[in-house]
Parts: structure tokens; C-alpha cells; sequence
């Protein structure tokens, strides 16, 4: 009997401790939010010149790899009236182009001589509230979700994605092309080449341009 009574007071004793669970949604939702930034980038050429130089040129492959330009972005080229800031505006827009950026091309009486204007909307992937530990795991006896879960889904996503637009509607399917696949067949099974094949991409063009960043605005 005193076993028994001992082992209850324990056992209230224990219950009367435990803290509350705070009330909590049991679907708990991280998700990835796309949202885009607007930029305007000044590219700056030296009387004459159709490409610009190579400082700008690192400038822009800097931007490329640190991901604040990137696949996706859609850029309009600026550029003042005149013949030679028609072919400097094209040069520009087909090297962006290449680099996995939608480029268009327009007049602006507010771009100077000797200057182009890019202004880009700039997509960004993020994952709001993440981390998120108002409700950290551990012992739960209302079996809920911890305020954590879907956090690291999330954030390696939004950290992961190539052109955060495709978060939003996928990109359309392009044409099939049948020789890159060819020619992989042909190594495997030969073990060289196919003659005069041209299915390895070469490097990046050199004449993608850059720029001077200036303030840029979210939306």
C-alpha cells in the first residue's frame, strides 16, 4: 500500500509539471515565394567602340556568377538613337542572350551618347519564416507538426533553382534534337567521336558586356 501511494505521488507529481502544449495549427506550410527586384545597369563604351571593355565585361561575369543576373531575368536594352548604338544594342542583346537572359531591345531619349541602359526584373526565390523555431521538436503529447518542418525542403530550393521563374510556370519544351544523344551511342559503343561532330558547347562568349549597378527597387 505504501509502494501504491508513492508511485501515485510520483506520477501527479510528473503530470502536474509538464508544461502546456501552446496551441498550434497541425498542418504547418513552408513553401518557396518568388519575387522580383527591379535594376537598372549602365554599360559604358569608349568613343567608336561597338563591344565594350574588358573591365566591364569581368564586371558583368561577376554578376553572373554571384547569381544577380541570372537565367530568367528579363532585360530591356536602352539605348540613344543613331547606327552605331543600334549594333552595340543588338551586339549586347544577343551576348545576354546566350547567358540564359530574355533581352528586348528599345529607344530611350533618356540614355547619353557612348551608353547603354539595361533594365532587368530580376526574379528571386526565397523561403519566408524559414528558419522557424517557435515550436521546437521534442516531446509533443498533441502529436503536432514542429513549427521547423518543410524549412530545409524549402530553403535548398529556393537556394538550388536555376531560373526561379520556373517555380512559377514551367518553361516551354524546345525542339527535340536527336545528335547530341547520337553522338553519346556513337562514343560509347566506338569509343571516339563522330567526324566533323559539333555536340560539345563551347565557352561562354566573351562579348557578354558589363556594367555599373545603380539602385534598384523591389516590387
Amino acid at each position: 500500500v505504501l509502494a501504491s501511494i508513492v508511485m501515485t505521488t510520483c506520477l501527479g507529481s510528473c503530470a502536474a509539471t509538464r508544461e502546456p502544449v501552446a496551441e498550434y495549427h497541425p498542418v504547418v506550410l513552408h513553401g518557396v515565394v518568388v519575387t522580383f527586384e527591379n535594376r537598372t545597369l549602365s554599360v559604358h563604351y569608349a568613343p567608336g567602340a561597338e563591344t565594350p571593355g574588358s573591365i566591364q565585361i569581368s564586371a558583368l561575369n561577376v554578376l553572373m556568377a554571384t547569381g544577380d543576373l541570372g537565367r530568367g531575368d528579363v532585360v530591356v536594352v536602352e539605348r540613344p538613337s543613331g547606327g552605331l548604338a543600334q549594333v552595340r544594342a543588338e551586339l549586347l542583346s544577343v551576348a545576354l542572350q546566350r547567358e540564359g537572359l530574355s533581352a528586348s531591345l528599345a529607344i530611350s531619349p533618356d540614355v547619353p551618347d557612348g551608353e547603354l541602359r539595361l533594365r532587368i526584373e530580376h526574379a528571386v526565390a526565397r523561403a519566408p519564416g524559414c528558419p522557424d523555431w517557435t515550436k521546437p521538436p521534442g516531446d509533443d503529447f498533441d502529436n503536432t507538426m514542429p513549427s521547423n518542418f518543410g524549412c530545409a525542403t524549402a530553403t535548398n530550393l529556393a537556394a538550388m533553382v536555376a531560373n526561379p521563374r520556373d517555380l512559377l510556370a514551367g518553361s516551354p519544351m524546345g525542339p527535340a534534337v536527336g545528335a547530341p544523344a547520337l553522338a553519346a551511342m556513337h562514343r560509347y559503343r566506338f569509343g571516339k567521336p563522330t567526324t566533323g561532330s559539333n555536340t560539345d558547347a563551347g565557352p561562354a562568349s566573351t562579348a557578354t558586356i558589363l556594367v555599373t549597378p545603380t539602385s534598384g527597387t523591389s516590387k
